[in-house]
Parts: structure tokens; sequence; C-alpha cells
């Protein structure tokens, strides 16, 4: 596992991470330029070779692409329960596939869409940048070794720390035999001299 930051509990992933994830992920989402406007789709794709590769048919996507090949892909997995999840972003290039080889190469690997259609034309994304981060739970026992937080729990697992609002106590633990203990014993009361007066509060 990698270093988990402290403040945003968020791993940075290995370059190997990433491409286990995007291999073993059916489904991303490609963001392409249209007409000068950001569009993502959702598309079925497989990894070969450190590349990503779907089918698509034409559409705006397809045509989108084309125009401006400069793309993004990411795939992600999440928890909603334990807020924890990951994500993988690649930019690259788009290209479509023409060689008879590929074709027939690219036409043997595992690719599985889910929707309907000939899907006849093959793209290539031809990374340039490829990262990945994780979320941690705070409460995940991985993550317990990021933030140093074991030091300030007791032996039951309870955070011994005051609250963000708690004041903390300035006072030194009162031992037995201390002198400053709460049971000593009360001052000797004090015999005021013949004469003399003594201001009372009132």
């Amino acid at each position: 596992m990698g270093v988990i930051d402290g403040r945003t509990w968020l791993e940075h992933l290995s370059p190997a991470e990433c491409w286990s994830l995007l291999a073993s992920t059916p489904v991303g989402r490609i963001g392409v330029l249209n007409d000068s406007a950001p569009e993502i789709y959702p598309v079925n794709h497989t990894v070969d070779r450190d590349t990503i590769v779907f089918r698509t048919d034409p559409g705006s996507k397809l045509s989108g692409l084309l125009r401006s090949p400069a793309v993004c892909y990411q795939v992600d997995g999440i928890d909603p329960a334990d807020a924890t999840g990951w994500s993988v972003l690649v930019k690259g290039r788009a290209a479509e596939l023409h060689n008879p080889d590929d074709l027939r190469r690219v036409a043997k690997l595992p690719l599985h869409y889910w929707t309907l259609g000939d899907k006849a034309h093959w793209i290539r994304i031809i990374p340039d940048q490829v990262t990945g981060r994780r979320i941690w739970s705070r409460t995940t026992p991985d993550a317990s070794g990021a933030g140093g937080d074991a030091e300030d729990r007791d032996a039951e697992g309870r955070d011994e720390r005051p609250a963000p609002n708690e004041d903390v106590p300035h006072d030194p633990p009162q031992m037995d035999g201390d002198p400053t203990a709460s049971d000593r014993l009360p001052p000797r009361p004090v015999t005021p001299v013949a004469g003399e007066t003594r201001a009372c509060a009132d």
C-alpha cells in the first residue's frame, strides 16, 4: 500500500495498480470535445499492452474524438456505505484502428460490450499520463498507521484525545501522600489580636 496523506486520507496509486484496476473494470467513461464542448460517454473497454481499446458506432462520440483526439478516460469504484473508493484517470490520444493486422489482433481480445449495435469502429487510447487515487475511511484498520492515532487510544480502543471544544486540564494529578491532596487538613483558625479589626466581604 502506498503512502496515505494524513490530511486528506488519499492514497496515490502506483502505475501497476492503476493498470490492474483498468483491466479488472469493464466500464469506463471517455471525455471528448464535441464542437468545443466537453462530453462524457460510458463505454466498455479492455486493456491491450498498456493501451485502452473500445468499440463504438458512428455518432457524436466518434466524430468528436476523430476531430479532437486528445481525450481522457476514467474508471472508478466506490462504496457509499463506508465513504471509500478509488479512481484511475488516463490522459492521452485516441485513434481509430485501420490496419488489418491490428484489427485481427484486437478482435481476439476479451471485450464484452453491453449495448446493441455493430460497434464496427475500434478505438485505441494511447496514454500520456496514468494516475490513480484511493480514499480510505478513517476507521479502516490498514490506514491506522498513516495518522499515528494509535498512541492516542487507551487499551480498550477509546480515543483519549479531548474533543475540539473540550478544555484540557492543566492541573497535575494528585497522588497519595501529596501535601496538596484534597484530603489534607483544613487550615487552623486564626485568633484575632485584641484591638485588631478585619475586613469581611459581604
